[in-house]
C-alpha cells in the first residue's frame, strides 16, 4: 500500500511537472511571438529598404508607435523612408532645391504668393497617396505650405 501511494504521488508531481512544462512553454513561444512581430516588422523593413535603395548611405533607422522611418543619404539629398507595423513600404519623402519644382508651379506661387520666400521644399512619393511636392513659403510671421501636384497644380495646405 505505501509503494501504491509512493507511486501515486510521484505520478501527481510528475503530471504536475508536465503541464507547468507546458505552460511555460505555451507562455515563452507566446512572448517570444510577440517580440518576434516586433522586431520581425523591422527585419522586413530593413531588408524592403535594402532591397530598393541599396546605393543609400548614412541609414538611421527610427520607430514611432508602429511605424518605421530610414533617415539617409540618397543621391546626395536628405530622405526619409516609411514603413509601416508589418514592415511594408509607405512613403518616401526626399529635400530637394525649389527650383527642382516644375517651371510652371514656380510661376504660379510667384504670381499668387508674392512677397513670400520659398524655405523648404521636398517631394513626397506614396504608392497610395502619389506623388506631390510640397513648399513651405514665409513672409514676416506668415507660413504657408504649398501642395504642388505633377502636373504643376497648387493648392494650400495650411
Amino acid at each position: 500500500m505505501k509503494q501504491l501511494l509512493k507511486n501515486q504521488k510521484q505520478g501527481s508531481f510528475a503530471n504536475t511537472a508536465k503541464k507547468s512544462f507546458a505552460i511555460l512553454g505555451i507562455l515563452l513561444s507566446l512572448g517570444l511571438y510577440s517580440y518576434a512581430g516586433t522586431n520581425g516588422a523591422q527585419v522586413r523593413a530593413e531588408s524592403n529598404f535594402e532591397k530598393v535603395f541599396s546605393n543609400a548611405t548614412n541609414v538611421h533607422w527610427n520607430q514611432s508607435g508602429d511605424y518605421f522611418q530610414a533617415n539617409c543619404l540618397l543621391e546626395g539629398k536628405q530622405t526619409h523612408v516609411f514603413y509601416n507595423a508589418e514592415g511594408e513600404y509607405l512613403c518616401l519623402t526626399r529635400e530637394i532645391e525649389y527650383k527642382d519644382l516644375p517651371e510652371n508651379a514656380r510661376a504660379l506661387i510667384s504670381k499668387k504668393y508674392e512677397g513670400y520666400t520659398p524655405f523648404e521644399t521636398i517631394s513626397f512619393t506614396s504608392k497610395d497617396a502619389g506623388n506631390a511636392f510640397y513648399c513651405s513659403l514665409l513672409n514676416g510671421s506668415e507660413k504657408k505650405v504649398l501642395k504642388i501636384n505633377y502636373d504643376a497644380s497648387v493648392a494650400t495646405v495650411e
